[in-house]
């Protein structure tokens, strides 16, 4: 019967909390399929882990790549977990959808150009804890 099984599926862990309540706004403001505002010029200086970098992997990539059993053994809940994949390259290989590379979100679109951006000039600043 419908709404009995669990979303998402095992073996992927369940929304944080704040996915939970960010899909609850959007159903209670009328679930508009809302584009944003594409002349935003994306601002990739001053980039930080915490401000930038970890939003975006917790919108993006926590679902698989978090909770108590991350798929692939790939943590993005932690800097350490993240950092292990800027250092050998899968991270930006992975969501650049670079041919050497398994395509990151999975199964979804790639991240958008901005959010890449963001990621890559992080990693560009060395990759900062910050």
């Amino acid at each position: 019967a419908g709404g009995d099984e669990a979303m998402p599926p095992a073996p992927y862990n369940r929304l944080s909390e704040d996915q939970i309540t960010t899909i609850a706004l959007w159903i209670e403001q009328g679930a508009l399929n809302e584009v944003c505002d594409t002349s935003v010029v994306c601002n990739t200086s001053n980039v930080t882990y915490s401000a930038n970098v970890k939003p975006i992997l917790s919108t993006h990539c926590n679902g698989c790549h978090g909770g108590s059993a991350p798929f692939g053994n790939i943590d993005y809940t932690t800097y350490n977990g993240v950092k292990k994949t800027v250092d050998n390259g899968t991270l930006l290989g992975s969501i650049q959808h670079d041919a050497a590379y398994r395509p990151m979100p999975e199964g979804a679109n790639k991240l958008s150009s901005c959010n890449i951006a963001l990621i890559k000039a992080w990693i560009d600043a060395g990759a900062p804890n910050n």
